[in-house]
């Protein structure tokens, strides 16, 4: 059996090696009915870019001599033979503050002049510039961070990634509840019971009462970007009516495939992906977008996860949503 890899691009992970699984891309949809009903684990969203803004970049050169452009030390650029070297103690400007990082450049050094009628030092190398700031990480744009409890409104394929030891491995036990696995259709009714039942893998603090909350969008149904944005948003005034202690949403797209159309997470893949670009901003954030560039990690039309391509996913969120 191959290792399956998770590669990313730009804030989306590609996963592949799954073709020694021999799993069809197409299944007859047997297990749908059952899907539909499906409850599983809770799991962990929310939100952080995946790469922390860059550091600053170099600190300024401690220089030796004068740290502006130009060190000043030495009498200048000629000394004058015969005299003594007025010493650069030009003070170095130490470079600008890069946005990440806070380097100072080095204190301009004091490099005395030459002696006598050699030539004056040339102020040693002009302080850094302290950088520009790192952009921001990309994908999920703030997801990653410490919260006490999240509470994951699932699709029906989330449970099959939300597996203790491998998930949890990552997030901490503890922290993440499944408050169901169910289609778009019930989290964005307002007074849907799904609001009302006992969550999965309760978190150890908060429970109920989560400070975020990761909704999966997932149906048995197919539209454009329009349509699912429209749910996504319903979805989201159920959210803060049904969870007012969330202090972020966060939006995590169902794992699929654009090239799947054998199921429904594959056959909306593009549809949601631009819908969730759309409602996204302010305390809602886009989760990580994973994607199989194989159709056999999958059983039947619902998106459900085979074994073995559910550790992976697993893993790969794991890392994601890791405080």
């Amino acid at each position: 059996m191959s290792v399956a890899r998770a590669r990313s691009i730009a804030g989306f992970v590609v996963v592949s090696g799954l073709l020694s699984l021999g799993l069809g891309c197409q299944g007859t949809g047997a297990d749908e009915a059952e899907d539909r009903n499906g409850e599983g684990g809770g799991g962990h969203g929310g939100g952080g870019g995946d790469a922390a803004g860059g550091g600053g970049g170099r600190a300024g050169g401690a220089g030796s001599g004068g740290g502006s452009q130009q060190g000043a030390g030495g009498g200048g650029s000629n000394g004058t033979g015969g005299l003594t070297g007025s010493g650069g103690a030009g003070m170095g400007s130490g470079g600008v503050t890069g946005a990440g990082g806070a380097a100072t450049g080095g204190l301009g050094g004091s490099a005395a002049g030459g002696a006598g009628g050699a030539l004056g030092g040339s102020g040693g190398v002009p302080g850094g510039s302290g950088g520009a700031g790192g952009g921001g990480g990309s994908g999920g744009g703030g997801v990653a961070s410490t919260f006490r409890c999240t509470q994951l409104l699932g699709g029906v394929p989330t449970a099959d990634w939300f597996i203790d030891g491998v998930f949890d491995g990552h997030v901490g036990a503890g922290h993440w509840e499944l408050q169901g696995s169910t289609g778009i259709n019930h989290w964005r009714g307002v007074d849907d019971e799904v609001w009302k039942s006992a969550p999965t893998h309760p978190c150890a603090q908060g429970s109920g009462s989560p400070d975020r909350v990761v909704l999966v969008p997932w149906g048995h149904n197919e539209g454009d970007a329009a349509y699912w944005r429209q749910k996504i948003e319903e979805a989201i005034t159920a959210i803060r009516t049904n969870r007012p202690s969330a202090k972020q949403i966060v939006v995590q797209p169902p794992v699929g495939s654009p090239s799947c159309t054998g199921n429904y997470p594959g056959k909306n893949f593009n549809a949601l992906k631009s819908a969730i670009a759309q409602v996204v901003g302010g305390d809602v954030v886009a989760g990580l977008t994973v994607q199989f560039d194989e159709c056999n990690g999958y059983k039947g039309t619902s998106g459900v996860l085979m074994p073995e391509a559910a550790k992976v996913v697993a893993g790969t969120l794991g890392k994601h949503y890791a405080p």
